[in-house]
């Protein structure tokens, strides 16, 4: 059934999906194969909200119903595990902060990940999308969150966030729904996606 955009939550709360039950259910098809182990067949991921879902690119909205659903079709340098305050990471094999003054901070990305569809999540995809979220200042964005980040650096497996002050809430920053790569084939635009179909992508 077509979604149509209603009004956007303002609450910024952040909201684990498939606990909550809503009027409408949302089916999105991961294509996520993480280990040998998994099933062979990609089944739909149901999830049911009573959020107003507002889109699916990164870079064009900042609200919950539309993060509680980035949690299970995107995969961020870094995550929040349930009941910790603390992001942990994901598809980063470490990250920290490389200056005392709490302005640099570098990731390095695990081995081996891709999007699914097939294109490698690479420290210049990361690159990529950070930038795209500045580049493109979309007034229903997360750029406001980002407006202390000066530049981003990719260079093999690592990508370097300069930041123009100290900001020890930065790891926080990217784990949330504004923080997930985006594959540069996919969202390769100067604006952001409006419409509310699935990404064909979760790394993986």
């Amino acid at each position: 059934m077509p979604m149509t955009k209603g009004s956007m939550s303002t609450s910024m709360e952040f909201i684990r999906p498939g606990i909550l039950a809503g009027p409408f259910a949302l089916l999105f098809a991961s294509g996520c194969q993480s280990s040998p182990t998994d099933s062979a067949d990609e089944k739909p991921i149901t999830i049911g909200t009573s959020s107003v879902l507002a889109g699916l690119d990164p870079a064009g909205v900042y609200d919950a119903g539309s993060w509680a659903v980035f949690t299970n079709i995107y995969q961020n340098l870094l995550t929040f595990e349930p009941g910790s305050p603390t992001p942990k990471p994901d598809a980063a094999e470490s990250c920290e902060f490389t200056s005392p003054a709490l302005t640099t901070y570098r990731c390095e990305l695990r081995d081996g990940l891709t999007f699914s569809n097939g294109n490698p999540l690479t420290a210049t995809a990361v690159k990529h999308s950070f930038e795209r979220i500045l580049r493109i200042r979309d007034p229903l964005g997360p750029g406001p969150l980002f407006a202390n980040l000066l530049s981003v650096d990719a260079r093999g497996s690592l990508v370097t966030f300069r930041l123009a002050t100290a900001d020890a809430t930065w790891p926080s920053k990217i784990a949330t729904g504004a923080g997930p790569p985006a594959s540069p084939l996919r969202y390769a635009s100067s604006s952001a996606t409006r419409t509310v179909s699935p990404p064909s992508r979760r790394a993986c």
